[in-house]
């Protein structure tokens, strides 16, 4: 779990930065898409979501925030995960 948390929090090579830019880009187009019922129904229009619309949306909005995470998980320096602990044994 401490590995995975210092994945998160190290900085990503560019490429991977540009992947999770374009998956935050398709959940978020998802979500926008399964939001749109709601918030047209707040306006006074009626508008019910097709069912095949609303399947792709919420792949999408899935497949978006998990390649998010992963584009999150590569990092630029493998060193940083090769830290010694502050638990090691000191001699």
């Amino acid at each position: 779990m401490k590995e995975i948390w210092t994945r998160l929090t190290s900085e990503s090579p560019t490429f991977f930065k540009r992947i999770q830019v374009i998956a935050i880009l398709i959940g978020s187009v998802g979500g926008g898409i399964l939001a749109a019922p709601a918030t047209l129904g707040l306006m006074g229009i009626p508008f019910i979501l097709p069912a095949t619309l609303s399947t792709v949306a919420t792949h999408m909005a899935v497949v978006g925030a998990v390649a998010a995470f992963v584009a999150k998980t590569p990092v630029v320096d493998p060193n940083v995960l090769n830290k010694p602990t502050d638990n090691t044994p000191k001699q």
